[in-house]
């Protein structure tokens, strides 16, 4: 399969920058997560938030490494996140935001799962029902957490699953608040074929944060920053490619730069 994060990894470090990656702990302890009482407890700090911070604590202390020049590179909720990480701290020297969302992620499921509908065509009767009931549930469940009456109390079963604390926490975080707050240069990449945060998220980065960030749209590349062409669709990804060297190049250049 494709390998987005070693590909960057590997791109940059070639360009003489160093790269810690690692994987969510919410993948690595799968199976510890799969435990209800353990799920109960997931909020998007103990999921991404805390790690990224302990992970830029453990790469100060390491030989080799300018402490001055650690900067955060998140794709997709980790983009929609990095403002949180960098907030408060005084040793994050700049943000890369890939493909992050700015509207909450519920919102964005729903919409991904009408966009997925649209590109099927010639359904039989008893698919198409499954897919309008399938984004019926999204949309109530999207509902619920929009709902001034959600509380801790919510049964997940309403929220996809999903314990309430977590969405409560989504749903009232607008990254661009904090993004705009904080004192380091950030660049936001988009790929103009990505259908799951699509490029209209990249113009509200664009319009809330205006000359406060740089920003590159790369009108051929997916959400994995991979070519593709034709309509985009989940197929490409099983096609092997690798994340765009233009893409790198400019990742690299711009935190040489800064």
């Amino acid at each position: 399969g494709n390998k987005p994060f070693k590909d960057i990894a590997e791109g940059l470090t070639k360009k003489g920058i160093a790269v810690l990656r690692y994987d969510k702990r919410t993948y690595t302890h799968a199976n510890k997560y799969a435990d209800p009482d353990v799920a109960n407890d997931v909020t998007i700090f103990n999921e991404v938030i805390d790690d990224a911070r302990y992970a830029v604590d453990f790469i100060k202390t390491q030989p080799n490494i300018d402490a001055t020049k650690i900067y955060i590179l998140g794709h997709s909720l980790g983009g929609n996140q990095a403002p949180r990480i960098a907030e408060g701290r005084n040793d994050i020297a700049g943000l890369i935001i890939m493909g992050g969302n700015v509207t909450p992620i519920q919102d964005l499921m729903l919409y991904q799962y009408e966009y997925l509908y649209s590109l099927e065509a010639d359904l039989d009767e008893a698919t198409d029902a499954l897919y309008k009931e399938q984004i019926q549930i999204v949309s109530e469940a999207v509902d619920a957490i929009n709902s001034s009456e959600l509380t801790l109390e919510t049964d997940p079963s309403v929220t996809l699953g999903i314990p309430a604390k977590y969405w409560m926490d989504l749903r009232d975080y607008d990254p661009t608040e904090i993004a705009i707050e904080l004192d380091i240069p950030i660049l936001v990449l988009q790929g103009g074929r990505d259908y799951q945060v699509p490029v209209i998220e990249f113009e509200k980065w664009k319009s809330n944060l205006l000359s406060k960030a740089d920003y590159r749209l790369y009108e051929s590349l997916n959400h994995l920053f991979m070519y593709g062409e034709g309509t985009p669709g989940p197929g490409e990804y099983m096609n092997q490619s690798n994340v765009s060297e233009e893409m790198i190049n400019d990742v690299a250049q711009w935190v040489l730069y800064n």
